[in-house]
């Protein structure tokens, strides 16, 4: 199964995302078991609270959290190295954060400030001073674009590529 999420990145959450879906839902959503010969004392248990009685902090639990922390962390570093920049975004893209801030999608306007907005601090500055240029060739655009001509979105598609927006 990780064969393909070698091939194509995007495999990766195929089979990730579902994995992660039914290991949730075993053991910490189902209680019981599914042995019939525990004679019910398991059915009001999850499967994590079944774990060592019940005890928190014992081997068995910690290696059951750290493990599967320290895999997913590996397996998205490769991720990171390709990244182009650093934004302050998080797992939000430029449209979600106009979207939170009270604007709309439809606005032809708004959208490049919110990306200068992600990227860029007060304090410390550009992100990256490849940032920087990005953005002077994005308010050049606007300058000689009106929005009637060429939305917001349309400069960041233009400047950044799809993917990026």
């Amino acid at each position: 199964m990780r064969l393909s999420a070698d091939i194509t990145p995007h495999c990766a959450f195929d089979t990730d995302s579902p994995h992660s879906q039914v290991t949730y839902h075993f053991f910490h959503w189902k209680k019981g078991t599914q042995f019939a010969d525990d004679q019910g004392i398991y059915n009001g248990l999850t499967w994590w609270e079944q774990i060592e009685n019940g005890k928190q902090l014992t081997r068995n639990r910690k290696f059951l959290t750290v493990v599967p922390v320290v895999l997913n962390e590996h397996k998205r570093m490769p991720t990171r190295a390709k990244r182009k920049w650093e934004s302050r975004n998080g797992s939000k893209s430029t449209p979600r954060y106009q979207i939170a801030g009270g604007g709309t999608l439809d606005s032809p306007t708004g959208q490049i400030e919110t990306w200068r907005l992600r990227h860029w601090h007060p304090k410390h500055g550009w992100s990256s001073p490849d940032l920087q240029v990005k953005y002077e060739e994005m308010m050049q655009l606007r300058r000689d674009n009106p929005p009637e001509i060429l939305s917001d979105k349309e400069i960041l598609e233009k400047v950044l590529g799809r993917r990026f927006v």
